[in-house]
């Protein structure tokens, strides 16, 4: 198999081939987004579980190589994007398809660590929720969904719902 360095991370030209698709299925849908002040993306890699982001060895802990990967390609798929939320507080509404039924939702903290590596500006303490949906799929159709929106976008359902419990009173 092929390779090639791409932004000083070495990934192989079939996975490139496959980022650059999803990527580009994934520039349709952010750039709609972007004029209604959000950001989403439809990752078709892998969730990847918070028990398979470190091994330790010793006193030293290590980044596993399925970690390197998943940050790579999503990379790969996010790069040229800016996050437009400066600091600001957002919300995370994240649906992941998972073919494993053992498969549990702690995916969200290696997401929102890649994240904080890709973008500059974000910081996972602004992430004011999170709305995390698992779907189950059949292996190797898993992927991950995720929209990120300024929180005030969210805060209207919340007086809504404020309404309602007043109403009821």
């Amino acid at each position: 198999m092929y390779h090639e360095w791409y932004l000083g991370i070495k990934i192989s030209v079939t996975s490139l081939m496959k980022s650059l698709k999803q990527k580009w299925c994934a520039i349709t849908v952010m750039l709609l987004e972007q004029q209604r002040g959000a950001m989403e993306n439809l990752f078709q890699i892998k969730p990847l579980s918070a028990n398979r982001m470190f091994v330790r060895k010793g006193r030293i802990t290590y980044k596993t190589a399925d970690y390197k990967r998943f940050q790579e390609e999503m990379a790969v798929i996010l790069m040229g994007e800016t996050w437009e939320f400066k600091d600001n507080p957002v919300h995370f509404i994240v649906y992941a398809g998972l073919s494993n039924k053992a498969s549990d939702l702690d995916i969200i903290k290696p997401l929102l660590d890649t994240y904080q590596n890709i973008f500059e500006e974000f910081n996972d303490k602004t992430v004011q929720g999170i709305i995390l949906q698992r779907d189950r799929v059949k292996r190797g159709r898993e992927y991950l969904w995720v929209r990120v929106a300024k929180a005030e976008e969210l805060e209207v359902g919340f007086e809504a719902f404020e309404d309602s419990t007043e109403k009821e009173s």
